[in-house]
């Protein structure tokens, strides 16, 4: 099955205040949406190097414990953003 290479743009629009949905940056399934349980999110945090030239930014990290870190696109500044919006 082929993935959709359609960018993803998060937005505040995200009426489920359950979940967030972001941008995953891995490179294996850049640009695709991630929804990730706001309730899990236990720390973000930015990345301050560049991980590979192709994105030519940095990314954020997302760590959801037990499950793991989402890396995702948008910037520290924005994820926080998109948690508080949707926060009830």
């Amino acid at each position: 099955m082929a993935r959709s290479t359609r960018t993803y743009q998060a937005s505040t629009e995200n009426t489920n205040s359950n979940y967030v949905v972001l941008t995953n940056a891995n490179l294996q399934f850049r640009g695709q949406p991630i929804a990730i349980r706001r309730d899990l999110v236990i720390t973000v945090y930015p990345n301050n190097e560049l991980r590979d030239s192709e994105s030519g930014s940095a990314n954020t990290f997302v760590f959801c414990p037990p499950h793991g870190t989402w890396e995702v696109t948008e910037t520290f500044e924005q994820v926080m953003d998109l948690l508080d919006a949707t926060r009830s």
